[in-house]
């Protein structure tokens, strides 16, 4: 079971907590790109009939393409303040609402502002501001030993889980009687945790 926790996987959680805290900042001087977000007004129509969430005014959405269909951003990346677009784009037929699964909908979209997500530097003054840590060493160390405890948790877990998926097999091949499954059961996830405890702490100590 891997359970080690390196540089790599700290500075990511650190980066994501940062994330966390990013605030939203004016844009003035470009177009919208992927990932900004944007006060908006929409309509949106099929076949010229508007339909229940189909219009908004003001709306801060997040411009990820992620978050829309495909195509959807990319016919608005490039709007500024002020500017507005028509297009027609299709519906998935997957979409979970039926009455646009399929459908060639209308949009007149406008943007009012625009936005992007401004990520604090990693300073011990940003640490201390939203973590009540002081430095940011100190909460690399938290974050290696959340990261590390989630993982051991996670390794102990698909033991388990790996030894009832096993046993389960034996029942229905009727090599364990099922009045002694559980008892196996418990004892071989037992053996086995001690047996990774062990591991786990030899890690520890090297």
């Amino acid at each position: 079971e891997e359970f080690a926790v390196n540089d790599e996987h700290v500075d990511k959680a650190v980066g994501e907590a940062l994330t966390s805290h990013a605030t939203l900042v004016p844009v003035e001087d470009r177009g919208m790109q992927d990932g900004d977000s944007a006060y908006v007004d929409y309509i949106a129509t099929v076949a010229g009939v508007e339909f229940e969430g189909g219009k908004a005014e003001n709306s801060l959405l997040d411009m990820k393409k992620d978050n829309f269909i495909p195509g959807f951003v990319d016919r608005v990346v490039g709007l500024e303040p002020g500017q507005e677009r028509e297009f027609d784009i299709n519906f998935p037929d997957e979409y979970p609402n039926p009455e646009l699964a399929g459908k060639e909908v209308h949009f007149k979209f406008k943007v009012r502002e625009l936005k992007e997500k401004k990520t604090p530097d990693l300073t011990d003054e940003t640490v201390k501001a939203f973590s009540g840590l002081e430095t940011v060493d100190e909460l690399k160390a938290e974050m290696r030993e959340r990261l590390q405890a989630n993982a051991e948790r996670r390794a102990r877990e698909s033991v388990s889980m790996r030894i009832i998926q096993k046993l389960l097999t034996q029942v229905v091949d009727d090599s364990v009687p099922r009045s002694l499954f559980q008892w196996r059961t418990n004892v071989e996830i037992r053996r086995r945790l001690q047996e990774l405890g062990q591991e786990i702490e030899a890690r520890r100590l090297a």
